[in-house]
């Protein structure tokens, strides 16, 4: 190719590089910050059930000692209409190497040695995040859900859904594994 003939041809490159440079850069500034996210710790939680109706326990989930434990909570049941009462949230475990839960008993929470959240030992959080990819680079449009994150950097973790009315609320972490 020809000085003259690649100095004509220079707009037409541009026009096609820039924009592919830019997508592929935009890309990486979303998918690299995810590569530094190495949680250590799996976590203890309980997650609402999914019903319409506001759910209240006669009891609740603590962390006394490094052990899990359950308090007794006072439920007002007469002021609510349509409130569901049951005695106690479902406990559940997730697994981060494996990127896994599965439902436990609290006999079994009870074998683990927990740390109080929100915060696990290495500093990561689980909290809920309100997606806006609108389907680009291949996603669903739908991207919002439950992260584990530490400083600004974030990972999806698929086995946490987000049902209900109150996706965002209906997630607690009660402990992390140490």
């Amino acid at each position: 190719m020809s000085k003259a003939s690649f100095i004509r041809n220079l707009p037409l490159l541009l026009g096609i590089v820039l924009p592919l440079a830019f997508v592929v850069v935009v890309m990486l500034m979303a998918y690299v910050p995810g590569l530094s996210v190495r949680p250590a710790h799996d976590f203890v939680y309980t997650q609402a059930t999914d019903t319409m109706y506001q759910t209240a326990y006669r009891s609740e989930y603590q962390i006394v000692d490094g052990s899990i434990e359950l308090r007794a909570v006072e439920v007002n049941e007469s002021d609510r209409m349509g409130l569901v009462i049951e005695d106690a949230p479902r406990l559940f475990l997730y697994d981060i190497e494996e990127d896994t839960s599965r439902e436990i008993t609290l006999a079994d929470a009870k074998a683990l040695n927990l740390v109080a959240g929100p915060s696990s030992p290495d500093g990561y959080i689980v909290d809920y995040k309100y997606g806006g990819s609108f389907g680009l680079f291949g996603g669903d449009g739908n991207s919002a859900g439950f992260f584990i994150s530490k400083d600004g950097a974030g990972k999806r973790l698929p086995a946490l859904s987000a049902n209900g009315y109150w996706q965002e609320r209906n997630l607690r972490v009660i402990g992390w594994v140490q």
